[in-house]
């Protein structure tokens, strides 16, 4: 773990709770107390897990006017409102997990949604699960905000999302600093190992908080907090995120790139606002053009898709993917 140094680290809280179902009072009052003893250990960014509001109800209700019972809308909903004033009573922020109502569907429509509230108790992002799979009544997510934190730029996923890699390629792109995954169920050692590849391919800190785990993997691919089977409490230390000098090694940075993506990638591609599509081919694979301000950022987004994407051109954009794969490999000699 990072030693705590004054104004050079920020501390997280990751805490472990199962809600019960349909339990909101409950729940909310021992997500206080977590909340509480994260920022009594210091924590300035406290993460709940996935649903920890509802008890994570979408696997459990009979019918969708069951679930609307405790379905929260943002940013007033009344344990929206109660968690705003938690955090401005205790300077912190935090991610909480629940069952949204609206978010975007008309007043019937319900995600499985996080918010990021600040210190000052507003919430300043609002992120819906991509890749609800099985959970019923419940409708995805279309977008991916990155946020301003205490541990600098923040991305959010929920749960299954992390499971597919291209749902970690536009914050990668975005250069940022962590992206905070609330779960209920699943994970474990192969899971932190998966999450392992991910933070080193998109450099950025990847923080779990799980119903029975908490996890977190520094940029560099290192476990810096692995704690299993438990329910409570686990805080880490991050370093502050610092402004970064220009780059001006290395060739000029291009403009724009061309990129072939395979059919598994380019279908996610086609919907993307900043991509012009150069070429669609019969197998589902396709070429997509996009414009480029930060060459080192869009080389560790592609290198994100793995074997699932081709820089076509420019040619100064290749030998850098190239040497930024050569440094990987040397750090992990064999």
């Amino acid at each position: 773990m990072v030693t705590a140094e004054e104004g050079r680290v920020v501390r997280v809280g990751l805490f472990s709770m199962r809600g019960a179902p349909f339990a909101l009072e409950e729940n909310y009052r021992r997500i206080d107390g977590y909340v509480r003893q994260a920022a009594a250990a210091g924590a300035t960014l406290v993460v709940t897990p996935e649903g920890a509001l509802d008890g994570y109800v979408c696997t459990k209700a009979l019918r969708a006017r069951q679930m609307r019972t405790v379905a929260q809308p943002v940013p007033d909903g009344p344990y929206l409102l109660r968690a705003r004033t938690l955090c401005r009573q205790l300077g912190i922020s935090l991610v909480l997990g629940f069952l949204e109502a609206g978010g975007g569907g008309g007043r019937t429509a319900m995600r499985n949604s996080c918010v990021l509230i600040d210190p000052n108790g507003e919430v300043t992002a609002r992120f819906s699960k991509l890749f609800p799979q099985s959970e019923q009544w419940v409708w995805a997510g279309r977008e991916m905000p990155v946020a301003s934190s205490a541990i600098g730029r923040l991305g959010m996923l929920i749960c299954a999302d992390r499971t597919v890699s291209p749902h970690f390629a536009p914050y990668a792109a975005a250069d940022i600093d962590a992206v905070v995954i609330p779960m209920d169920g699943g994970g474990g050692p192969v899971n932190t190992r998966v999450m392992q590849q991910r933070a080193r391919e998109g450099g950025h800190w990847v923080l779990i908080a799980n119903t029975w785990s908490r996890v977190a993997v520094a940029p560099s691919g290192e476990v810096q907090l692995a704690e299993y089977h438990t329910e409570g409490v686990s805080v880490c230390d991050l370093p502050k995120a610092q402004p970064g000098p220009a780059h001006n090694d290395g060739p000029p940075e291009p403009s724009h790139a061309e990129v072939l993506f395979d059919a598994t990638s380019f279908w996610r591609i086609r919907s993307r606002s900043d991509a012009q599509i150069v070429e669609e081919r019969p197998d589902g694979s396709g070429v997509a053009r996009f414009d480029i301000l930060d060459a080192d950022a869009f080389v560790r987004w592609i290198l994100s898709f793995g074997l699932h994407a081709r820089i076509l051109q420019p040619a100064d954009l290749v030998q850098r993917l190239r040497r930024r794969v050569e440094s990987i490999l040397a750090a992990h000699p064999s």
